[in-house]
């Protein structure tokens, strides 16, 4: 298992953890209420360093990336990044990533469940043989700063903030870091990659402007409220591109990458069978992985995840529905521990701009 090199830190501030992968992460610091609400009113901070990091340089490294990713990698000027996604020749998700090009090499960040697939699909291909793949777990570290004020954390670290789709070096407490506009949840956020050496400083800085931490269960509920999907848990090799909606994964216009073919046969043929969706729960009932759907009394799909939102003070959820139960304002039961619980099919975010910023606010 892989772990923080801040575990024992985390422990000391009251973190319990959980699994993801073959990660071990904080998933809270003993009060979710007060790591959501430091969340949507400021700005939290999130170490992420199990999650996987990938650099791959070498002669043949953007012809590589090309032939296995959906993005066209090769168009990509230094300190750009895009979200892309590795299929298998059905068209399939083998693996979700953001990828951004660096000086002389390329550096993917991707759940622990995706970075495995990543780096053995790279390792196989052909021009393999001319490129270099490195795990970058063992020497670096990823904190991620998310919430309405996560710039003003960075004015506070006396950083600038990077455009959106971007990375950028900088320096923090003597150490050289990598930071890249990473949108987790419904707000801008920042990731920050540091040494394993220099992550308790950077760690440190971050709580001096008054940062505080918060588990990956806040950021679950985060990430459900803006419609996020995660790799490992809503989507896997199951799942097509088109089920999962992640068409803008892939370049226009982009030729020769694997499941190419399958994806044109698909997009040709129409709407999916099925399709990822939200679901808007009645109430505070909450639905476990996997529970069914059912509308006009059968059985129409499954959730892939849920979570009881505050701010909307009911359960939403995303779940894979059958073409023609699937589209917005369908009314569905779900199952549930207490039985059936009405919903609604509706298109994430669950929350509006309007609302994120009104949340925002509060305080």
């Amino acid at each position: 298992m892989v772990v923080s090199p801040l575990e024992e830190v985390q422990k000391a501030l009251g973190a319990v953890f959980t699994r993801c992968g073959d990660g071990v992460l904080a998933e809270s610091y003993g009060d979710l209420n007060n790591e959501y609400s430091a969340a949507v009113q400021s700005c939290v901070v999130m170490d992420l360093s199990p999650w996987g990091k990938l650099r791959v340089s070498g002669e043949g490294g953007g012809a590589l990336l090309n032939r296995c990713l959906t993005s066209d990698i090769e168009r990509l000027a230094v300190g750009q990044g895009v979200e892309t996604a590795l299929l298998d020749a059905r068209g399939y998700l083998r693996a979700q990533a953001v990828i951004y090009a660096l000086a002389g090499a390329w550096l993917l960040e991707a759940r622990p469940e995706a970075a495995g697939r990543l780096a053995e699909a790279l390792a196989r291909a052909e021009e393999a043989d001319r490129v270099v793949i490195e795990d970058l777990r063992p020497s670096w570290g990823l904190l991620s700063l998310q919430g309405p004020e996560s710039a003003a954390a960075l004015a506070c670290l006396q950083i600038g903030a990077p455009a959106d789709g971007t990375i950028a070096s900088a320096t923090l407490e003597g150490h050289p870091v990598l930071l890249a506009a990473r949108r987790r949840c419904a707000w801008p956020g920042f990731d920050l990659f540091a040494t394993v050496a220099g992550l308790l400083d950077c760690w440190n800085a971050i709580a001096e402007c008054g940062v505080r931490p918060a588990g990956v269960a806040t950021l679950d509920v985060l990430r459900m409220e803006a419609g996020i999907p995660w790799y490992g848990v809503d989507l896997d090799e199951s799942v097509s591109l088109l089920e999962a909606g992640l068409e803008t994964h892939v370049t226009a216009g982009k030729r020769g990458y694997v499941g190419e073919e399958a994806l044109t046969r698909a997009r040709r043929r129409g709407d999916p069978p099925r399709r990822l969706r939200g679901l808007m729960l009645q109430g505070a009932a909450l639905p476990a992985r996997g529970a069914a759907v059912y509308a006009d009394g059968r059985r129409v799909g499954h959730v892939t995840s849920a979570a009881y939102s505050p701010r909307l003070q009911r359960t939403v959820a995303l779940a894979l529905l059958r073409r023609g139960f699937n589209q917005p304002g369908q009314p569905v039961q779900i199952a549930t521990e207490a039985g059936r619980v009405a919903g609604e099919v509706t298109e994430p975010p669950f929350v509006a701009e309007r609302e994120r910023q009104a949340v925002g606010s509060q305080g």
